[in-house]
């Protein structure tokens, strides 16, 4: 008999199947979220037991007591440096864990925290903050939980706004309350002033001292002086221009013309379309920021591109985004639609604005302009965009 309770006893220890350790190696259909860890008391990641080694925290497997583990030790990220998830997100038991900020709890954290993020503690969507926790066009959100307010575009300035023109238009230096590149804006008696920035008279170009410096709104272009090659950057002694070579690019010649947008209404393709939506390839350049185009799911290294009809010289790009979030991308030019050389590498960016102005101090020639996303602000955020626009001569 003294055996029978023993072992009677001994089962009564063991944890019930479906407790929060079974569901941490389960098969991802129930996470825990920063609220569940608090309540279930915070267990220690370094716990150990019966006798072994404990939980390594940081090495992407679940071990033990550990409620996350994301294969790094940093904290800030869902999963902090002892494998406990963080306030505000919510952890997928994966190996390793999968962590994004719990959208709709009021709270600010990750990409909600930085700019064009929100949280106004509810899903829903035409109220300033979106159903994905993104400050909708024409407002700017502030505080947690969010308060939204429809402000952008009223032409008085407001917490949060950069600039406000009273204006919703692209390429006059204000845009979605964001300074555009190349321009400066004074707020001293609103509606905000923006002008253009002349890099050529303050002495910002990056021009050989060997060619002419030309400004353009938003921009700038350079061309070597009568007697000398190369791209405006590098000016070579000899004369002659460079004529378009075999590979990428080739090289604008020694005289520059007139500026203007090159890409709208061009012929244009992408390797994904959200078509369900209606969001197609032709819709990223016809003018219009109302309409976009977007790829068909989350995956990085989507690309659209356009075919400009002939090799023009290339001396901006600009791209306004569908939120004002960090995007990372690159942009390149090919003269043949088959070698292709850079023209904007922002895949290390951190320019959180919509829109987004890129002058090439190096003017090359292109009949092909293709930008690929290689990163998104979260996972619920696709690569799309209203607008790319692609300037020269």
């Amino acid at each position: 008999m003294p055996a029978l309770l023993a072992i009677v006893s001994a089962s009564c220890l063991l944890p019930p199947f479906g407790t929060n350790q079974d569901l941490d190696r389960g098969n991802g259909e129930a996470g825990m979220s920063g609220a569940d860890a608090a309540a279930n008391g915070g267990a220690a990641a370094g716990a150990t037991g019966g006798g072994g080694a404990g939980p390594v925290c940081g090495n992407g497997v679940l071990d033990g007591t550990e409620r996350c583990d994301d294969g790094n030790t940093d904290s800030g990220d869902g999963c902090s440096s002892t494998c406990k998830v963080e306030t505000g997100w919510d952890c997928r038991p994966f190996e390793p864990s999968s962590c994004s900020p719990t959208c709709g709890d009021g709270l600010l954290a990750g990409a909600e925290a930085q700019a064009g993020g929100c949280d106004d503690q509810n899903k829903l969507a035409n109220d300033g903050c979106s159903a994905t926790c993104h400050v909708e066009s024409g407002y700017v959100c502030s505080g947690a939980p969010s308060v939204c307010a429809k402000t952008c575009g009223d032409g008085k300035l407001d917490a949060g706004e950069a600039c406000d023109d009273g204006k919703a238009t692209a390429g006059d230096g204000c845009f979605a309350c964001a300074v555009e590149s190349g321009y400066t804006c004074d707020n001293t008696r609103p509606p905000s002033k923006c002008t253009d920035i002349n890099e050529c008279t303050k002495g910002t170009d990056n021009c050989s001292s060997n060619a002419t410096c030309t400004n353009s709104p938003g921009s700038f272009t350079c061309a070597c002086n009568t007697g000398y090659s190369g791209n405006g950057v590098t000016c070579n002694g000899g004369a002659g221009g460079g004529g378009a070579g075999g590979g990428g690019l080739g090289n604008a010649g020694s005289g520059a013309g007139t500026e203007h947008l090159l890409s709208q209404g061009k012929a244009a393709s992408a390797d994904s379309e959200e078509t369900t939506k209606g969001n197609l390839a032709g819709l990223g350049n016809d003018g219009s920021l109302t309409t976009r185009w977007a790829a068909a799911d989350g995956a990085v290294g989507h690309y659209w591109q356009v075919d400009l009809g002939a090799a023009d010289t290339i001396t901006k790009v600009q791209v306004t985004w569908e939120q004002a979030f960090i995007y990372k991308f690159k942009v390149e030019g090919s003269v043949d639609g088959t070698a292709w050389s850079s023209l904007v590498d922002q895949t290390n960016s951190t320019n959180a604005n919509a829109a987004q102005t890129y002058p090439l101090g190096v003017v090359p020639q292109a009949r092909w302009v293709r930008v690929t996303v290689t990163g998104l602000p979260t996972s619920t955020n696709w690569a799309s965009f209203f607008e790319l626009s692609v300037f020269g001569y």
